[in-house]
Protein backbone atom coordinates (compact mmCIF):
# COMPACT_ATOMS: atom_id res chain seq x y z
CA UNK A 1 0.00 0.00 0.00
CA UNK A 2 2.55 1.64 0.40
CA UNK A 3 3.99 2.02 -3.24
CA UNK A 4 0.52 2.14 -4.33
CA UNK A 5 -0.03 6.02 -2.02
CA UNK A 6 3.50 6.49 -3.56
CA UNK A 7 2.26 6.29 -7.05
CA UNK A 8 -0.88 7.96 -6.20
CA UNK A 9 1.48 10.70 -4.25
CA UNK A 10 4.11 10.82 -7.69
CA UNK A 11 0.77 11.08 -9.92
CA UNK A 12 -0.82 13.57 -8.15
CA UNK A 13 2.80 15.53 -8.03
CA UNK A 14 2.76 14.99 -11.97
CA UNK A 15 -0.81 16.33 -12.37
CA UNK A 16 0.06 18.94 -10.17
CA UNK A 17 3.13 20.06 -12.63
CA UNK A 18 0.86 19.48 -15.47
CA UNK A 19 -1.25 22.01 -13.88
CA UNK A 20 1.09 24.34 -13.57
CA UNK A 21 2.66 24.18 -16.80
CA UNK A 22 -1.24 24.29 -18.28
CA UNK A 23 -1.44 27.48 -16.06
CA UNK A 24 1.65 28.91 -17.33
CA UNK A 25 0.53 27.91 -20.97
CA UNK A 26 -2.99 29.27 -20.48
CA UNK A 27 -1.40 32.74 -18.90
CA UNK A 28 0.83 32.96 -22.52
CA UNK A 29 -2.40 32.60 -24.21
CA UNK A 30 -3.93 35.03 -22.01
CA UNK A 31 -1.13 37.47 -22.64
CA UNK A 32 -0.84 36.69 -26.61
CA UNK A 33 -5.03 37.25 -26.84
CA UNK A 34 -5.01 40.47 -25.24
CA UNK A 35 -2.00 41.19 -27.73
CA UNK A 36 -4.44 40.28 -30.30
CA UNK A 37 -7.08 42.20 -28.69
CA UNK A 38 -5.07 45.03 -28.72
CA UNK A 39 -3.84 44.97 -32.23
CA UNK A 40 -7.28 44.63 -33.15
CA UNK A 41 -8.62 47.54 -31.72
CA UNK A 42 -5.16 49.30 -33.26
CA UNK A 43 -6.55 47.84 -36.85
CA UNK A 44 -9.94 48.93 -35.97
CA UNK A 45 -8.74 52.62 -35.50
CA UNK A 46 -6.68 52.76 -38.54
CA UNK A 47 -9.77 50.91 -40.33
CA UNK A 48 -11.43 54.22 -39.04
CA UNK A 49 -8.85 56.06 -40.26
CA UNK A 50 -8.66 54.42 -43.62
CA UNK A 51 -12.59 55.18 -43.97
CA UNK A 52 -12.13 58.98 -43.38
CA UNK A 53 -9.35 59.60 -45.67
CA UNK A 54 -11.68 56.95 -48.24
CA UNK A 55 -14.58 60.06 -47.38
CA UNK A 56 -12.50 62.39 -47.39
CA UNK A 57 -10.57 61.23 -50.89
CA UNK A 58 -14.48 60.68 -52.34
CA UNK A 59 -15.22 64.26 -51.61
CA UNK A 60 -12.11 65.55 -53.57
CA UNK A 61 -13.46 63.76 -56.32
CA UNK A 62 -15.87 64.86 -56.40
CA UNK A 63 -15.03 68.07 -56.23
CA UNK A 64 -12.13 67.44 -58.80
CA UNK A 65 -14.97 65.98 -61.21
CA UNK A 66 -16.97 69.30 -61.04
CA UNK A 67 -13.51 71.52 -61.46
CA UNK A 68 -12.84 68.86 -64.76
CA UNK A 69 -16.36 69.50 -65.61
CA UNK A 70 -16.01 73.62 -65.01
CA UNK A 71 -12.67 73.22 -67.20
CA UNK A 72 -14.18 70.91 -69.95
CA UNK A 73 -17.26 73.90 -70.24
CA UNK A 74 -14.79 76.52 -69.98
CA UNK A 75 -12.69 74.42 -72.88
CA UNK A 76 -16.35 73.89 -74.87
CA UNK A 77 -16.64 77.80 -74.84
CA UNK A 78 -12.83 78.77 -75.83
CA UNK A 79 -13.61 76.18 -78.88
CA UNK A 80 -16.44 78.21 -79.42
CA UNK A 81 -14.20 82.04 -79.78
CA UNK A 82 -11.58 80.21 -81.75
CA UNK A 83 -14.03 79.41 -84.27
CA UNK A 84 -15.64 82.91 -84.17
CA UNK A 85 -12.55 84.54 -84.85
CA UNK A 86 -11.50 82.20 -86.98
CA UNK A 87 -14.66 83.26 -89.21
CA UNK A 88 -14.22 86.82 -88.36
CA UNK A 89 -10.32 86.28 -89.34
CA UNK A 90 -11.38 84.82 -92.86
CA UNK A 91 -13.77 87.58 -93.51
CA UNK A 92 -11.04 90.27 -92.50
CA UNK A 93 -8.98 88.52 -94.99
CA UNK A 94 -11.47 88.52 -98.04
CA UNK A 95 -12.53 92.22 -97.14
CA UNK A 96 -8.48 92.76 -97.16
CA UNK A 97 -8.16 90.99 -100.59
CA UNK A 98 -11.06 92.65 -101.99
CA UNK A 99 -9.98 96.10 -100.79
CA UNK A 100 -6.90 95.25 -102.77
CA UNK A 101 -8.18 94.19 -105.63
CA UNK A 102 -10.13 97.61 -105.61
CA UNK A 103 -6.81 99.65 -104.84
CA UNK A 104 -4.91 97.80 -107.70
CA UNK A 105 -8.01 98.85 -109.74
CA UNK A 106 -8.23 102.15 -108.81
CA UNK A 107 -4.32 102.38 -109.35
CA UNK A 108 -4.42 101.11 -112.91
CA UNK A 109 -7.52 103.52 -113.44
CA UNK A 110 -4.96 106.09 -112.00
CA UNK A 111 -2.20 105.56 -114.04
CA UNK A 112 -4.17 105.69 -117.14
CA UNK A 113 -6.24 108.69 -116.26
CA UNK A 114 -2.58 110.27 -114.90
CA UNK A 115 -1.22 108.97 -118.24
CA UNK A 116 -4.47 111.04 -120.70
CA UNK A 117 -4.17 113.62 -118.82
CA UNK A 118 -0.07 114.35 -119.12
CA UNK A 119 -0.91 113.90 -122.98
CA UNK A 120 -3.90 115.90 -122.74
CA UNK A 121 -1.20 118.72 -120.68
CA UNK A 122 1.42 118.27 -123.51
CA UNK A 123 -1.28 118.71 -126.28
CA UNK A 124 -2.34 122.31 -124.51
CA UNK A 125 1.23 123.07 -124.29
CA UNK A 126 2.11 122.24 -127.72
CA UNK A 127 -1.40 124.26 -128.65
CA UNK A 128 -0.04 127.57 -126.21
CA UNK A 129 3.25 127.07 -127.64
CA UNK A 130 1.56 127.84 -130.98
CA UNK A 131 -0.96 130.28 -129.97
CA UNK A 132 1.56 132.47 -128.14
CA UNK A 133 3.99 132.17 -131.30
CA UNK A 134 0.45 133.13 -133.49
CA UNK A 135 -0.08 135.92 -131.44
CA UNK A 136 3.20 136.94 -131.46
CA UNK A 137 3.33 136.97 -135.25
CA UNK A 138 0.01 138.17 -135.69
CA UNK A 139 1.19 141.29 -133.55
CA UNK A 140 4.41 142.01 -135.76
CA UNK A 141 2.17 141.61 -138.95
CA UNK A 142 -0.31 144.52 -136.99
CA UNK A 143 3.16 146.33 -136.12
CA UNK A 144 3.95 146.20 -139.54
CA UNK A 145 0.41 147.34 -141.29
CA UNK A 146 0.93 150.75 -138.77
CA UNK A 147 3.76 151.47 -139.54
CA UNK A 148 3.22 151.13 -143.42
CA UNK A 149 -0.47 153.12 -142.43
CA UNK A 150 2.29 155.86 -140.52
CA UNK A 151 3.90 155.89 -143.84
CA UNK A 152 0.89 156.49 -145.73
CA UNK A 153 -0.41 158.94 -143.80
Amino acid sequence: MEKLLEQILNKLSSMEENQNQLQTQLTSIQSQVNDIQAKVRNIQAEMCNIQTEMRDMQAEMRSLQTEVSSLKDGQKLLHADITEIKMVQKEHSELLLSLKDQLNELDAKNATNHTLTIEKIDVLSNDLDFLTHKEIQTEKEVYTIKKKLQIIK
